[in-house]
């Protein structure tokens, strides 16, 4: 009997996350340091976060529009 299971399927199914919700995690990621640096460096770490999220956004955007080929 044939085997009817494609690689296709077995691509579906082990597909990452997309890069944009890597880079989103990351940037609340930092968000546990919050009490446990100093108020400048505090400070310094808002601004990473704000700036990662913002190429997440770019990010999601790009992915939106491309098709990338696993093959």
């Amino acid at each position: 009997m044939k085997n009817t299971s494609s690689n296709s399927t077995f691509r579906k199914s082990t597909q990452l996350p997309p890069l944009s919700a890597d880079l989103e995690g990351l940037a609340v990621s930092l968000g546990i340091l919050a009490g446990n640096v100093s108020p400048e460096q505090w400070e310094f770490l808002k601004i990473f976060r704000s700036n990662l999220r913002s190429i997440a956004e770019r990010v999601a955007a790009l992915e939106c529009n491309l098709e990338i080929s696993h093959e």
